[in-house]
């Protein structure tokens, strides 16, 4: 069972997250996070690669990191491609996700 304190942790990263994300374009496919022991776990998934929406990712990891400053410490990957995405089987919580 998940403790009161990390759920509350991920429940908040979760609304965040959430408002941090809104308008991306239809090149993001998927958002999603995990904690893992005390990093957070981003995963970014891009149809296609492209500088502006990097920037947008980093864009949105600054504004994560402002609300849960000073002991934010995160992973980010960002995974390319146009493969189906099976939906995570880890404690990762999907944010967004397209429509396919």
């Amino acid at each position: 069972m998940i403790d009161k304190k990390l759920l509350e942790e991920l429940n908040g990263m979760h609304v965040n997250l959430n408002q941090a994300t809104l308008g991306l374009n239809n090149n993001f496919r998927m958002v999603a996070f995990s904690k893992v022991g005390d990093r957070w776990l981003f995963k970014f998934y891009l149809e296609h690669d492209n500088p502006a929406d990097r920037e947008e990712v980093d864009d949105i990891v600054d504004q994560i990191e402002a609300i849960e400053w000073p002991d934010f410490k995160a992973d980010v990957e960002v995974i390319v491609g146009k493969e189906p995405i099976p939906w995570p089987t880890d404690d990762a919580r999907v944010v967004v996700r397209r429509r396919e």
